[in-house]
């Protein structure tokens, strides 16, 4: 492998069947050069989940230019991805990866290759509480209520605001 087309490290939001809902990449990369690409180079291509402390010592590695710090005080795996090609999308982490390149402006719209997302973006509501499974919602609501807490929901869709 001589070139990775995106890489990122982020955290995924899951439902109770352990089916990815939504993830944050709060740093991704665009053909990613030096030091991020040889990170990059050491994980397998497509999503997977990784121990916050093997991230830790990719990030090292890397100067500790792949995520914020707080993400590594994780309590749970984090999701990294590496796309060699601009493919169509396969996955939910790959999709948001791809939305998230177009947020952080680090491609222009409607030069990614977006073939698939709608297959792979779930929809979920959106909530005060962050994007939850749709078969969780009333559940949550109660809950909600029980703890005093109010539960809004600001739409029902596959992308967020």
């Amino acid at each position: 492998m001589s070139q990775v087309f995106a890489f990122a490290i982020g955290i995924s939001q899951t439902n109770s069947n352990n089916e990815v809902l939504e993830c944050l990449f709060p740093m991704p990369f665009l053909n990613p050069t030096h030091a991020i690409l040889e990170a990059a180079k050491q994980v397998d291509h497509g999503p997977q989940q990784v121990d916050p402390r093997v991230v830790a010592t990719l990030n090292a590695g890397a100067d500790n230019q792949l995520v914020p710090e707080r993400l590594l005080q994780a309590d749970k795996p984090l999701t990294v991805i590496r796309l060699d090609e601009d493919t169509d999308i396969t996955s939910t982490a790959e999709a948001y990866l791809k939305l998230q390149l177009l947020s952080h402006r680090l491609s222009r719209p409607n030069t990614l290759n977006l073939d698939g997302i709608f297959g792979h973006l779930p929809n979920l509501a959106w909530t005060s509480q962050g994007a939850m499974d749709l078969e969780a919602l009333a559940t949550a609501r109660i809950d909600a209520r029980v703890r005093g807490d109010h539960l809004e929901v600001s739409s029902v869709d596959k992308f967020p605001k």
